[in-house]
């Protein structure tokens, strides 16, 4: 029984994360695209993006915010 309550729980962990990611990936791919086709500046990505955390769910999101700058963006 503790078998499968944990099996849930990493499952639950595992689409929490994928949610925050694919929201967190698009938040960025909209920060870079802007509608007359060029782009900001990383400067002006605090000035333009706020993302609101009501939840303990949603907090995957920090580090996996960082992931994806460091990673995908080249911040690290």
């Amino acid at each position: 029984m503790a078998t499968l309550m944990m099996d849930k729980m990493k499952l639950l962990h595992s689409f929490i994360l994928e949610l925050s990611s694919a929201s967190l990936q698009g938040i960025i791919l909209r920060f870079k695209e802007k509608k007359d086709g060029s782009s900001w500046q990383w400067s002006e990505f605090l000035s333009k993006v706020v993302v609101q955390l009501n939840d303990t769910h949603p907090i995957p999101a920090i580090p996996e915010s960082m992931r994806l700058l460091m990673n995908d963006e080249g911040f690290g």
